[in-house]
Parts: C-alpha cells; structure tokens; sequence
C-alpha cells in the first residue's frame, strides 16, 4: 500500500484512505476554489509563458484560451520579465502576485518546495515498483504526488487537476510523477474557470502534447491551441 504523507490543507476533508483509492483521488483535491475578491474577478489573467521553451509556449497558450473561453480576459506574460531579474521559480511568482497563473509540473513543485518529503515518496515509490506498478498503482502514485505538492503551496495558491502529460526534468524531481498542472492564484480564478483548466488537463497526455507542439513549428500557435480545445470540447 503507497504511503501518504499529507498535511490538514493537502487533505481538504478527505481521509488518507480516500487518497489512495485512485480516481477517487482527484475528487478530493480542492473542489472549493477560494471566493473570487470582486475586484479581481474581471481584470486580466496573467498567465506566464516561456517563449524558449515550445511546450511551456504551448501550455500557457492552451490555458489562456481556456480561460478564455470560460468568460476570462487574458495577458501571456513572459517569466521573465515577470521575474524581474528575481531567481523565483515560476510559482513563487503567482504567490508573489507577479502572475496569475504558470505551467509547472507535480514531482519538481514538490521537490523545490520540500525536498525530505519528495525524497521519502521518491523512496515509497522505488519500493512500490518492485512490486506492483500497474496502471492503477502509476496513477495512484500520480495523485499522491499531486496532493502532497497542493499541501506545499502559499495559502492564496492553488493547482487545478494534473494531467497525464510530463514536461520537466527528470533531476528536478527525483523519480517523481511529473504531471503537467496549473498552478494559479486562488482568488482571481473562479470555479467556473478552474473547470475550463481541468478540461485542458483531462484532455493532455504525452502524445497529444507533442503533437500540438509541432503543429505549432508549423501554424500559429494560437490558431492551433485553438483548434484542439474545439476538439476537445471546451467552448
């Protein structure tokens, strides 16, 4: 059985039991976003971007869109120029409201924010697949990473759903999942948007995620993000 090492705010109500019982899992990830402040609920979101990087490009160009499309104005802002010459890892510039919402992944959250705990599920997870490491286990290990990286955040932080795509490096997250999820302010994202995020992450995995990425070598990047949330659905 995968060990769970989750504070009172990763928990949200749920038992640690509930935690391990796979889909289940993401039901009790936070399902209450924090009331929108009235006067943040109709600016700009700003999303951060990596122009240098195709794929962080591409998700900040899917959640932009998504957001969108949910009745939200957006800015795609470059992280760094967000940074301002700081060090901060992306989401320390949502806690410090220099942006609204950045890309990040579950494993390298998680290990920047507390390294002793990333290293104890790291080891859970080495002794895990000795064993079993079915679908079932993959994805219960997935969802444990993920709640154990919500409980790290700032208070006024939180993360929609994780998808089943990966885009960080290995080394920044030990042998971690390293599932693809938005990490955004919670008081400027409301839960009709969040919705609009976690359609993105449901619909994304490996194999979709690079292909929208060459798409764009070739489109506009806009026109193809575009293109595939009208695939998916979201409107």
């Amino acid at each position: 059985m995968l060990k769970v090492h989750l504070n009172a705010r990763t928990l949200g109500g749920c038992s640690a039991a509930v935690l391990l019982c796979g889909p289940l899992v993401v039901a009790c990830s936070s399902q209450e976003p924090n009331p929108v402040v009235p006067d943040a609920a109709t600016r700009q979101i700003r999303v951060g971007i990596d122009h240098t990087n195709p794929t962080q490009a591409m998700l900040a160009e899917l959640y932009a869109q998504a957001l969108n499309r949910k009745g939200r104005a957006t800015e795609l802002v470059a992280l760094d120029q967000a940074a301002e010459g700081s060090v901060a890892e992306p989401w320390d510039l949502v806690s410090q409201s220099r942006l609204d919402l950045v890309a990040a992944c579950t494993g390298s959250v998680l290990f920047a924010q507390d390294e002793p705990l990333a290293k104890e599920l790291a080891d859970d997870l080495a002794a895990a697949k000795q064993k079993d490491f079915s679908p079932s286990v993959q994805q219960d290990w997935r969802d444990t990473t993920y709640e154990a990286m919500v409980g790290t955040l700032a208070g006024d932080v939180d993360a929609a759903d994780p998808s089943r795509a990966n885009a960080c490096a290995a080394e920044k997250s030990l042998d971690l999942p390293k599932s693809i999820v938005p990490i955004y302010r919670a008081d400027v994202i409301s839960r009709q948007q969040r919705v609009g995020l976690n359609w993105v992450s449901g619909a994304l995995d490996d194999a979709t995620l690079a292909s929208l990425v060459a798409q764009a070598k070739q489109r506009e990047r806009g026109d193809v993000a575009a293109e595939f949330l009208d695939d998916v659905g979201l409107h």
